[in-house]
């Protein structure tokens, strides 16, 4: 029989997936990756609130902010083919480091030199930038899990970087306000948006540290294939039944998602703070989701 999820069972098995003893479970490299998470994460709830509305402020049409998201999925689509023969070569870490790199660049050039063509220059990069981190982020999550616990440190992966967005929002939301209390611009100017979008900058910068303190992924030895096949050909071979789904809420999610800020400060009326809560509250509500993904999957399947 399955297993009801308001029984005792199943909350016990919820908190013993966020206990503090698999905290220490999880090893060195996985508590190191996981900070990680927490840095950026906190960095993307900052973007995600302001960078939009730096952008309109500095008098960009909301057209122009569909083709820089068109360019940053362009980067990242021509980024992700070869991203994993890159990481075999030259290991998941110096990818990492490369990924984070070329994210940085990309803002900073978006920040300080936002001018048209520069910043269709800074979407690709950090589209390349954004697609290396996060398709090299799930083959070191794999080796980084101790036996048994695969499913765990998934779970505590995704709600530590939802839950560090939550914070970011909240963060995104007041930064303006408080740089224009304090340096004396106003609060809903291109100003005020770049500077608070730098501390965002840094604080992503912050998971330099951990991801300094990670090792390396022993690479095991390839075997070479005897049945004639060619490997490099496999990957065309796509589950269609799981790519169409993806692919009509991917296409849902982006006509939507990205300007929810804008639809919240332009066409309601709310603040940037106001909209941080909002997003803020979405992203809690994910990030428990997240949390109860390992009692789901042992209940209903994965």
């Amino acid at each position: 029989m399955r297993r009801n999820f308001a029984t005792r069972g199943g909350i016990a098995d919820l908190q013993l997936t966020m206990s503090l003893r698999v905290w220490r479970q999880f090893g060195s490299d996985a508590r190191n990756f996981l900070w990680i998470s927490f840095w950026v994460g906190i960095s993307l709830g900052i973007g995600t609130i302001l960078l939009n509305l730096y952008l309109v402020a500095l008098g960009y049409s909301t057209s122009f902010l569909g083709l820089l998201m068109v360019n940053t999925a362009a980067g990242a689509g021509v980024a992700a083919l070869p991203i994993g023969r890159l990481a075999d070569r030259f290991g998941k870490k110096m990818l990492l480091f490369a990924g984070g790199a070329l994210a940085g660049v990309g803002q900073m050039i978006l920040l300080f030199h936002p001018t048209p063509h520069l910043l269709l220059l800074s979407a690709w990069i950090s589209g390349i930038g954004g697609a290396t981190l996060i398709i090299v982020a799930a083959p070191l999550l794999h080796d980084y899990a101790p036996q048994g616990m695969r499913t765990k440190l998934y779970s505590w992966h995704f709600a530590t970087g939802t839950l560090a967005a939550v914070l970011g929002n909240f963060i995104g939301g007041w930064l303006p306000s408080i740089l224009a209390y304090g340096v004396g611009i106003e609060a809903d100017s291109a100003e005020a948006y770049r500077w608070s979008l730098f501390i965002g900058l840094l604080v992503a910068g912050m998971a330099a540290l951990p991801l300094y303190r990670l090792r390396e992924p022993c690479i095991p030895i390839r075997k070479e294939r005897t049945d004639g096949r060619d490997p490099g050909r496999q990957i065309w071979n796509i589950p269609w039944m799981l790519a169409v789904p993806q692919f009509l809420t991917g296409m849902g999610a982006g006509l939507f998602l990205p300007y929810l800020n804008l639809f919240f400060t332009q066409h309601l009326g709310a603040e940037t703070s106001q909209a941080g809560l909002i997003l803020g509250v979405e992203a809690v509500t994910a990030g428990l989701a997240g949390l109860g993904a390992p009692l789901i999957g042992r209940s209903l399947g994965r």
